[in-house]
């Protein structure tokens, strides 16, 4: 604690209250400015110290299990096997005439060559709704390093808001930003880049080329479940009680 060096001749409240007949005609304000902040202090909270009492504290609530959501959705699986990803070239083959590059036949042969060769660059899921087979999104990472989206939904589960959702789940699968383009000429896959969650960086050669907006940042790991309890709050003043 810095303490600031008084003034030749400054007063002070404690030397005015100790020889009150001293200062009483000079200075007859600073008296009464005195005497009331004393019994102002008098009447307000004791100070006290922390150690000469016992403090009461209402412990915190306990956490509630949050009640399972047993509504129908879907369900993604990751793309982890020779298999999975066979399925998924299947899906980009029966739905290829829909994207923005490379409309050409995908066989079984084609896809085991290129999970072989991409599958340290892929990040991938197939998404099944009662059991049944949907569609699929993957991450594709480029050259430079940069990641490009890819999503697909079987014919006959069309108008059910899955494409959306399949890719909302694969961007927010990722902390790093996504690129994505989509055909002029197919409103629907446009319309899967939502304002909110996409934002067009271009159009050129009939394609609209998407980024994903800036994520939240989480400044750190730690949960708020892992901080030790607050300590108990002190008694108003209880600085002055330590200095009587």
């Amino acid at each position: 604690m810095s303490v600031i060096p008084r003034k030749p001749g400054e007063l002070t409240f404690g030397e005015i209250l100790n020889n009150p007949e001293r200062y009483t005609d000079e200075h007859g304000a600073l008296v009464l400015a005195a005497k009331s902040f004393a019994d102002a202090m008098r009447h307000a909270i004791p100070c006290v110290s922390p150690e000469a009492e016992v403090i009461e504290t209402v412990p915190p609530l306990p956490a509630l299990a949050t009640p399972a959501d047993t509504r129908p959705t879907l369900v993604a699986t990751p793309v982890c096997t020779e298999d999975d990803a066979l399925t998924m070239g299947r899906i980009r083959h029966i739905q290829r005439f829909g994207f923005s590059a490379d409309n050409s036949e995908i066989d079984d042969e084609r896809q085991r060559a290129w999970w072989q060769e991409n599958r340290q660059r892929v990040n991938a899921f197939l998404y099944t709704f009662g059991g049944k087979l949907v569609g699929y999104s993957a991450l594709l990472q480029r050259e430079d390093g940069t990641w490009v989206s890819s999503c697909a939904v079987l014919p006959g589960h069309e108008g059910r808001k899955y494409g959306g959702r399949i890719l909302s789940h694969l961007i927010g699968s990722v902390g790093h930003e996504v690129y994505a383009r989509a055909l002029v000429s197919n409103p629907a896959a446009c319309a899967l880049h939502n304002d909110r969650e996409w934002e067009m960086t271009g159009e050129a050669d009939g394609c609209r080329h998407y980024r994903t907006r800036p994520k939240v940042r989480v400044e750190h790991g730690v949960s708020r479940f892992d901080y030790s309890a607050p300590e108990a709050e002190l008694p108003c003043g209880w600085w002055m009680g330590e200095q009587r």
